[in-house]
């Protein structure tokens, strides 16, 4: 089956991107609700250390799950670059090695995140039933987190083909039947199993998304085709996906690493700080899921135009987002500005933690102007193949630049250093960004004028 290209390679630049971008945001938004889902219903038991304990084993789940991201995406940069040069042929190597890789290390990763779970839980608490609802609902989330492993990489190699309602789909009827769940499981008018219910939920949820994806790939609808237990690995496409994917990789782990210093320093301020500024950094993410979701529906049409050699279309479509995402960046400034308090008065009822939350979301309010920027260079470099320059911008955001800075200002300038660590480390990472992606933007703003003489010359012969 041929792909269906028209929307990545013919269809105008601002229709495109509004068919692949509100898929990606609508994505973006589920998986917040996602995230959100157990912590809401497990707060309705009044069992506080029930709610402590589904945090603890966390980062163990996500250095799983996230190798499916990580490899989606950088196969999903391949894969575009591929069909974009007519390459259709490899679609189907690249969806096996892609499927192999994933669910090889999602299991040699979950057999180490089993073998590590009780000596990690141990090492952040000693709360004998906090430790017992953690070892439970980690286990569960644990063994189901190669589920999602592998449905997170089939999403990205649908986008990168222009098939983006799908994982959207996907992703909804999955949160559907998470929310379905958790009151039957956990409940006393259901079977009342209080965590372990809302781990189960959640592992069911993974599970269905999983199957309605790999149905998808062995329907023969899309170019993307893999039979079920098919395996393979293709090395030359590995150091492809590799490239880009271990840059993601890195950034997510970065990522885990600055939250747990973050919460280090916070609590040295106090219980109602530490509140507060978590709430404030999650309150950050409801602002930036637009930025991230557009930049999502960006990578396909700028791996495929890119490795089309296109340069007009994609040059268009940097342009595009950068307008685009400039202005909700200048709304959301202006909101938070006046809605801050509002905002974070969701999440928390405690007078003191609202009002350091709402100073953490303003300070934030300094990012907004360059964080479009840097999202919007850094997947234009992982649509382009530069798994180099995407390592390094990588690191920067989340571990060179932000772990030391937010050590250096919380030592110098106390609360208010915590609150301007990440709007510092956005504008140092942001210039790193544009010199690590100018050689790029000059290859496609030089091959942009090349195709217009080349057209110019063309309608002058005619």
């Amino acid at each position: 089956m041929k792909a269906d290209t028209y929307l990545l390679a013919h269809e105008k630049i601002g229709t495109a991107m509004i068919k692949l971008a509100v898929p990606a945001v609508m994505v973006s938004v589920i998986s917040l609700i996602y995230e959100l889902i157990n912590s809401f219903f497990i707060g309705r038991l009044n069992n506080t250390a029930m709610l402590a304990s589904i945090s603890l084993s966390a980062t163990l789940t996500l250095l799983i799950s996230k190798i499916g991201e990580a490899a989606g995406i950088g196969a999903a940069s391949y894969l575009g670059r591929q069909l974009g040069a007519k390459q259709e042929d490899a679609a189907v190597e690249i969806v096996r090695t892609t499927i192999t890789f994933t669910a090889v290390f999602s299991a040699v990763f979950t057999l180490a995140a089993l073998l590590l779970l009780n000596p990690y839980l141990r090492w952040q608490t000693q709360d004998p039933a906090v430790l017992g609802y953690g070892q439970a609902y980690g286990l569960i989330m644990i063994l189901f987190a190669v589920c999602t492993s592998l449905y997170t990489a089939c999403i990205q190699l649908f986008r990168a083909v222009g098939d983006v309602k799908y994982p959207m789909v996907v992703m909804a009827l999955s949160v559907l039947l998470n929310i379905l769940l958790d009151p039957f499981l956990m409940f006393d008018f259901g079977l009342g199993l209080g965590v372990v219910g809302a781990a189960i939920a959640s592992a069911a949820a993974q599970f269905a998304a999983l199957v309605l994806c790999l149905r998808r790939l062995s329907s023969k609808q899309t170019v993307l085709h893999w039979k079920l237990f098919d395996f393979h690995i293709d090395w030359p496409i590995i150091r492809e996906i590799f490239s880009v994917g271990f840059a993601v990789y890195v950034r997510n782990l970065m990522s885990s690493v600055a939250i747990l210093v973050f919460t280090k320093v916070v609590f040295t301020y106090g219980v109602d700080f530490a509140a507060g500024c978590n709430v404030g950094k999650f309150t950050m993410y409801f602002v930036n899921f637009f930025i991230q979701g557009v930049a999502n529906g960006y990578l396909p049409l700028a791996s495929f135009t890119y490795g089309a050699k296109d340069y007009q279309r994609l040059w268009d479509a940097i342009v595009w987002n950068l307008k685009v995402l400039t202005g909700y960046s200048l709304i959301a400034i202006g909101l938070v500005a006046l809605f801050a308090p509002a905002f974070v008065s969701v999440f928390t009822t405690g007078q003191a933690a609202q009002s350091y939350g709402a100073q953490y979301l303003k300070a934030y309010n300094w990012s907004l102007p360059v964080y479009s920027i840097y999202y919007i260079f850094t997947i234009t470099l992982q649509a382009a193949g530069k798994g180099r320059e995407s390592m390094i911008l990588s690191l920067f955001r989340q571990g060179i630049i932000y772990v030391p800075l937010l050590l250096l200002l919380s030592r110098t300038l106390g609360e208010t250093g915590v609150f301007y660590a990440q709007p510092g480390a956005d504008w140092i990472t942001v210039l790193t960004a544009v010199i690590l992606s100018r050689s790029l933007i000059r290859e496609i703003f030089m091959g942009k004028e090349k195709q217009k003489r080349a057209s110019f010359a063309g309608e002058s012969h005619v």
